[in-house]
């Protein structure tokens, strides 16, 4: 049964990714650069208010049909945006933001329905391993369709993606799942505002998706309009680009178990993605390698953040919290909510390419906070 959740997630993940890495070029030619980061916070907004009522709507109903109605709903904004004019095309765009972002609040009930307690840490790895992996080998995809047939065609699959996800769904979406207890936004505020160590790593969680917000939003369109990169060219970039996700989340577990603790990783993480990120401006050259490099030793920051995070949350949250990891699944919108809207203001007053220094400097904020966590060993 796990298998066919993970291909569930594997399919999921992907009807997102596919268009994750080059959205922003897509959204740019509809209403220009300086508005882009609106429709991501639009978008974002959105999540936030799914997410704060979709308990409420699993009272109600069982969470299969709540699956299937938001997996519908991702192909339908998929379908949209390849077929809809001005200005239904940016409601739909919206509900492709927010739909994928909404979904495995649903379908990780089940996760957590045919997993042994004792094997939640090994069931979780093989969940993002599945993602990483849709993640990973989307952006090469995206770019060669994207060369030969266009935006329209690329959501056109997507959707059809989200449809193939449903279908997953429906061997395990049978699994009577009763008694089950979701987290509660509000209460993991105040939990989280008690405990030092909770706030602090949910702080890190945020300024990690911070990062994500501006680097995919802002990325492909700087290599674009700076030297005027293919959209496959980009795609070959992010595919190498996410293989730290991949590569290094397992291993990077076992040694934060082993030599090292959680801060030590966390705060390394944070600095080689200042380093990284905040030198991206004094590139002049449009060489596939030299960006390839400098955008792995970000991901390389990033997946060392990520994992490090989240698997200092867990040890943190009790067993019978369901509030805190629900404020934990919130600081996704939540950074894409906050992040583009500051990323507008500062391309208007500024410039783009200021976004990547400015970047840096609030990831060295992010190493800082790292120290202020106790170990877990």
């Amino acid at each position: 049964m796990k298998r066919k959740i993970y291909l569930h997630v594997f399919l999921l993940t992907l009807a997102e990714a596919l268009l994750f890495s080059v959205n922003s070029p897509f959204i740019e030619k509809l209403i220009g650069t300086e508005l882009v980061g609106t429709v991501y916070s639009l978008g974002s907004l959105a999540t936030l208010l799914l997410l704060l009522y979709l308990p409420r709507v699993l009272e109600r109903v069982r969470a299969g049909d709540a699956l299937s109605v938001l997996l519908l709903a991702g192909a339908l904004g998929a379908t949209g945006v390849a077929f809809a004019g001005n200005p239904w095309i940016f409601g739909f765009l919206i509900i492709f933001l927010a739909i994928p972002q909404v979904t495995p609040a649903v379908s990780d009930i089940y996760i957590e329905k045919v997993s042994l307690i004792r094997d939640r840490g090994k069931t979780i790895g093989s969940e993002f391993t599945w993602m990483n992996l849709a993640f990973t080998i989307s952006p090469i995809i995206a770019g060669f369709i994207i060369a030969r047939s266009g935006f329209n065609t690329l959501y056109i699959i997507s959707a059809l993606v989200f449809i193939l996800a449903l279908f997953a769904s429906r061997t395990f979406t049978k699994i009577s799942t009763p008694h089950i207890r979701k987290g509660n936004l509000w209460r993991g505020l105040k939990s989280a505002w008690t405990n030092n160590d909770l706030r602090h790593v949910l702080i890190l969680c945020f300024l990690l998706q911070f990062f994500f917000s501006w680097m995919v939003i802002y990325t492909p369109l700087y290599l674009i309009a700076s030297f005027g990169l293919s959209f496959e060219s980009l795609g070959i970039i992010f595919s190498i680009m996410l293989l730290p996700y991949l590569l290094l989340e397992y291993p990077l577990g076992r040694l934060a178990d082993g030599k090292l603790g959680e801060k030590e990783l966390l705060g390394c993480g944070f600095v080689l993605m200042a380093i990284t990120v905040g030198i991206i401006p004094l590139i002049h050259t449009g060489s596939l390698i030299i960006w390839t490099i400098i955008l792995f030793g970000t991901r390389i920051g990033a997946a060392m953040v990520e994992s490090m995070s989240a698997t200092y949350f867990y040890k943190k949250v009790r067993s019978d919290d369901a509030d805190s990891p629900a404020l934990f699944r919130d600081m996704r919108p939540l950074a894409y909510l906050v992040a583009p809207l500051m990323a507008s203001f500062v391309i208007n007053k500024f410039g783009t390419s200021t976004l990547f220094p400015i970047l840096g400097i609030i990831m060295l904020l992010g190493a800082f906070i790292s120290t202020r966590l106790h170990d877990t060993r």
